[in-house]
């Protein structure tokens, strides 16, 4: 069957500003947190304006975007709910696909999928809450009557807080370099869809690995509804 593309709008606006307030607040705790921990900022003065011009105010846009992810989680049964990042009976063989792709650097064929990319989606569930848990720290590191009411040290709470930043810098690089592989060597504009919000999809060819897969899996004459219909049953 020939080659019929459709572009279809996989994302929410309210997802894609979350995903982008929360990458740059991330990224900025990252860059600003390695610099606080490191030793090389000597100065007194320095340090406190790294703290407070920067590190802080990232900390508080994270915590909003983390607030209203976790918010669209719970509430939401599309593809921002959390129901879209827990592993069905039809993920199991993208996600398969997905590890042979990254194992292989991108020489073995890349799986297709509506949403979420299957290898990622249960690992983007265990970043928000770990993100979570960072921001929990932070605050108590940053209010001392908040500290005050649980009676935790500040020395306990930073090592608590400094703890996760290696998994979260490793996450980040492995997050940003699957979605490069996924945009270059897949067919549905990965990098663009988050900013636009619309995938593009294959919905000439039918069955087997040709499909456009989502958990649960759809055939492409579903392409853009949800939840689809489990055809795996």
């Amino acid at each position: 069957m020939p080659e019929q593309v459709t572009r279809v709008k996989v994302w929410p606006g309210v997802l894609r500003l979350t995903h982008w307030a929360a990458a740059l607040g991330l990224l900025l705790l990252l860059l600003s947190g390695w610099l606080l921990k490191s030793g090389l900022v000597l100065n007194d003065r320095l340090y406190d304006l790294l703290l407070e011009q920067l590190h802080l105010p990232a900390g508080h846009l994270l915590g909003v975007a983390v607030a209203v992810r976790l918010y669209l989680l719970v509430r939401d049964r599309g593809v921002t709910g959390y129901r879209a990042l827990i592993p069905g009976r039809g993920a199991w063989q993208g996600i398969k696909q997905g590890l042979a792709f990254y194992a292989t650097f991108a020489r073995a064929r890349p799986p297709r999928y509506y949403a979420h990319q299957p290898v990622w989606a249960p690992i983007y569930l265990v970043w928000w809450l770990l993100l979570l848990g960072q921001l929990g720290s932070g605050l108590l590191l940053e209010f001392a009557g908040l500290r005050g009411l649980f009676g935790w040290s500040s020395d306990r709470l930073l090592g608590a807080h400094v703890a996760p930043f290696g998994w979260l810098a490793l996450l980040t690089a492995l997050h940003v370099a699957g979605v490069v592989l996924d945009d270059l060597k897949g067919d549905g504009g990965d990098v663009s869809a988050m900013i636009n919000g619309h995938r593009t999809f294959d919905t000439g060819a039918r069955g087997g690995s040709g499909g456009v897969a989502v958990p649960p899996s759809i055939a492409p004459g579903d392409v853009g509804r949800w939840p689809p219909p489990d055809r795996d049953g």
